[in-house]
């Protein structure tokens, strides 16, 4: 994408309200979850992008997590990485009980492992 259209698309996005913004990616969501229904861990880190920019937490934290394995099978840890934090800070954000966040954060170690 040119740093111009990347420049309009943000200048554009910036204008609508953050509600309006919340409902639009929480329809792109669910679009994505009925388009694709039976494979919906190719669809996984982008389910989680929309879900959180919805401010729904919880299905943000499955999909990161979803992501998080997918992107360990295939040895892309960094990303794995990536996604597993954004899933503990999203059960952070939902006060998820200490042990179910110890769970995403050995998943992670996972990765960290192979990383080094």
């Amino acid at each position: 994408m040119s740093a111009q259209v990347q420049l309009a698309r943000d200048a554009a996005y910036a204008t609508i309200l953050n509600r309006k913004r919340r409902e639009f990616h929480l329809r792109v969501a669910k679009a994505i979850e009925t388009l694709f229904a039976d494979r919906l861990e190719g669809q996984a880190h982008r389910l989680a992008q929309h879900f959180e920019l919805a401010g729904n937490d919880e299905r943000a934290k499955l999909y990161y997590a979803m992501a998080g394995e997918v992107a360990q099978q295939v040895n892309a840890n960094a990303e794995a990485l990536a996604h597993f934090a954004r899933a503990i800070a999203a059960a952070r954000r939902l006060g998820d009980p200490e042990h179910e966040i110890a769970a995403l954060a050995a998943r992670q170690k996972k990765s960290e492992a192979a990383t080094a």
